[in-house]
């Protein structure tokens, strides 16, 4: 498991593979989007996930609180539309932490 310990914030897993994936106009493929999830966490003081963004529009996040200020889970849904591409990608969690106000996952995949 690839862990991102720059501060005092920790992602686990620190890189996302998804895999290969079927795209939504796959004529054999469902399209249905992968989900997986990262925890976000901070084992001194407190912060707070404001939002996340994405460096492709294939991603969405939902972002759920296992405990205030302290740990945070993030449910990364994955949905390519085109065929036969690979993906290498980022999602930026922005955070009201001043000493690390962004984190940043890879996020890695192929569509079929």
């Amino acid at each position: 498991m690839n862990v991102v310990t720059q501060g005092a914030i920790v992602v686990r897993p620190s890189i996302i593979n998804f895999g290969q994936v079927n795209a939504v106009k796959h004529r054999k493929g469902d399209g249905t989007p992968i989900e997986k999830v990262v925890t976000i966490s901070k084992a001194k003081g407190n912060f707070h996930i404001k939002d996340v963004s994405f460096s492709s529009k294939h991603y969405k996040a939902v972002v759920e609180t296992i405990e205030n200020g302290k740990s945070y889970k993030v449910s990364i849904r994955f949905s390519p539309v085109e065929v036969q591409r690979h993906y290498s990608d980022e999602m930026i969690v922005n955070t009201d932490d001043p000493h690390e106000p962004s984190v940043r996952v890879r996020l890695i995949a192929r569509s079929l």
